[in-house]
């Protein structure tokens, strides 16, 4: 029985409806509950490059290094957030850093305090990418389309 109703719980989300619905136009018998399927496959496409990494990520070297996987994951993510090719946008990035070390967000970084230097916005995932519009990530509208047509073709299968 608590499999039953774990298996329930994970699969089906139940949402409060609107209160005022009149119970005799809906041929639901509980008009006040929708009940509605949960899709994780997006869920589940986001965690499986971390899922994928943590045999990897358990030999970084030390808590330094760790701490380094993760940011440099962060950027990562968000650049693909951003819709930014990632390579391009950290390789961009690495390469003008260097010469942003005397100016005020350094100073700030340095002294431990927030930084609220405009000088580095320039560099952010979305704002780079309004600069430079060819680097735009498409690889996720690649695999869409990809796992698209490996559906439509499972579908026809079975049609045959």
């Amino acid at each position: 029985m608590r499999y039953l109703v774990a298996l329930l719980l994970t699969s089906v989300a139940v949402l409060h409806a609107d209160d005022d619905a009149d119970p005799k136009s809906s041929p639901n018998p509980f008009p006040n509950f929708v009940i509605i399927m949960v899709d994780d496959n997006a869920a589940e496409r986001m965690v499986k490059n971390l899922a994928i990494g943590i045999k990897n990520y358990l030999f970084v070297g030390g808590l330094r290094g760790g701490h380094d996987a993760a940011v440099f994951c962060s950027l990562v993510n968000s650049a693909k957030a951003n819709g930014v090719e990632p390579f391009e946008w950290l390789r961009d990035v690495f390469t003008r850093l260097p010469a942003h070390r005397d100016g005020k967000a350094f100073a700030q970084a340095k002294a431990g305090e927030p930084v609220t230097s405009d000088e580095l916005d320039a560099l952010l995932p979305d704002r780079w990418l309004a600069t430079n519009p060819r680097h735009v990530w498409t690889m996720d509208t690649i695999r869409r389309k990809e796992r698209q047509a490996k559906e439509d073709n499972r579908r026809r299968k079975r049609r045959q």
